[in-house]
């Protein structure tokens, strides 16, 4: 399982540094439940990539809100 957590991880760090590229600054990452690998590891990724390029660029949001849609 350690190998698609590292793929998630490098997913959300490459979508995210891409977007850094083409000189973007203001990017969300939209997450499914924290207590889901997957998602987890994917803001992983993203939190490494914006901290690379800027430290202040992070602001976390969270909401427990489940079923609105």
């Amino acid at each position: 399982m350690m190998g698609h957590q590292l793929l998630f991880i490098m997913g959300g760090y490459v979508a995210t540094r891409h977007l850094l590229e083409l000189g973007h600054r203001r990017i969300a990452c939209v997450t499914g439940p924290l207590l889901q690998e997957d998602s987890t590891a994917r803001l992983c990724g993203y939190r490494e990539a914006l901290e690379s390029e800027q430290p202040k660029l992070i602001v976390r949001e969270s909401t427990d809100r489940l079923n609105e849609f």
